[in-house]
């Protein structure tokens, strides 16, 4: 339950923050972010899909739930890294 309010948080930080970059400036973002934020992703993507097994997910991932709540919240608070994290999740 945490997960999905972590990702609804982030989620919602997105959608009020700036205006939408345009396709050229996501593109730039994207590329100057760090790569761990495409590891983040695909984890909360594998979660979304399947929530029930955020532990294994986590766990297959080397990550902890506090690990993975430490990056969202750092995801969260920089638009840089949101925009890239916001390009790598599936919808």
């Amino acid at each position: 339950m945490r997960f999905c309010a972590l990702l609804l948080t982030a989620a919602v930080l997105a959608a009020c923050g700036e205006s939408q970059p345009s396709a050229d400036e996501a593109v730039q973002q994207t590329a100057s972010a760090p790569p761990w934020i495409g590891d983040v992703a695909r984890v909360a993507n594998a979660i979304e899909r399947t929530p029930a097994a955020a532990d294994s997910i986590l766990a297959a991932n080397d990550m902890t739930r506090s690990a993975f709540d430490s990056l969202m919240y750092e995801i969260a608070t920089d638009s840089v890294l949101t925009a890239a994290y916001e390009a790598q999740r599936t919808k």
